[in-house]
């Protein structure tokens, strides 16, 4: 399954760079660079940010460390 999402962010990966040339050649100075700049920084980071909510004392922390094997 790994393999499958490392095509899938190779294939975002070409489909954000092959936009982001089209729209400097456009405008260089198009606000949407910073945008497609920001999306392909965060693909080759490999980072992801994830929130878990819930009332107090409900369990989110034991899921959490559950999640990442911890005690």
């Amino acid at each position: 399954m790994p393999e499958v999402h490392d095509q899938m962010r190779m294939n975002a990966h070409t489909q954000l760079v092959m936009l982001q040339r089209a729209i400097e050649q456009i405008s260089s100075e198009d606000p949407e660079l910073d945008t497609l700049n920001g999306l392909l920084e965060k693909l080759g980071a490999h980072s992801y940010t994830v929130a878990v909510v819930g009332e107090f004392n409900r369990g989110k922390s034991t899921l959490i460390n559950a999640l990442l094997g911890m005690p």
